[in-house]
């Protein structure tokens, strides 16, 4: 009796051991695939390649182009944590960038990420020196939908210091794809 649970006990560990490890390695998987994803209750995301520009007031693709990299997941706290960058439309001050980007779940497989941030120096005039703290160049709202994991469309806002018409950078394999996937974000906003 005692060979046999010499045998089964290090038979049974080791079996543990083994589904431990393949949960940890899907659950890794599954975190950091490509696309949107909720783990956890959390949003995980990770899209890296180009995103058409689309005005916002005409609706009508530009011709340009922008890299897009987003990769992070959603805290405890319900902010984003990674990177979300779009090069064509920089922050472009001098300082100190801060600036939480919210998560917020808007129903039917959509997020919203908001991100604003703002820009801190200190600046010299004729009172003296002083700390000012404003609006950074752009504010990003970048929408996903979890249902469509390869689903993403950015508004961004550019503050009045740059003139400039609200844009839509749609991520996407190709202009038709963008404009495919502007006009069904367009019918199924769930902010509207």
């Amino acid at each position: 009796m005692k060979k046999k649970w010499k045998i089964i006990l290090p038979a049974t560990a080791a079996v543990l051991v083994l589904a431990l490890i393949a949960g940890l390695i899907w659950l890794h998987y599954l975190k950091n695939r490509p696309g949107a994803h909720v783990v956890g209750g959390r949003l995980y995301a990770d899209f890296s390649g180009v995103g058409y520009v689309i005005d916002a007031e005409t609706g009508k693709m530009t011709e340009d182009q922008t890299p897009v990299l987003i990769k992070g997941k959603e805290n405890k706290a319900g902010n984003f944590e990674g990177t979300l960058e779009m090069l064509g439309f920089p922050i472009t001050q001098e300082g100190t960038i801060k600036g939480d980007a919210v998560v917020e779940e808007l129903g039917d497989g959509f997020y919203r990420i908001y991100y604003a941030p703002t820009c801190t120096h200190v600046v010299e005039d004729i009172t003296g020196r002083r700390q000012e703290t404003h609006c950074t160049t752009y504010e990003y709202t970048y929408f996903v939908n979890v249902n469509d994991p390869d689903f993403m469309v950015a508004y961004v806002y550019a503050w009045a210091q740059l003139d400039g018409d609200p844009k839509f950078v749609v991520y996407a394999d190709s202009e038709e794809q963008a404009m495919q996937d502007y006009q069904w974000f367009l019918e199924n906003d769930p902010e509207n």
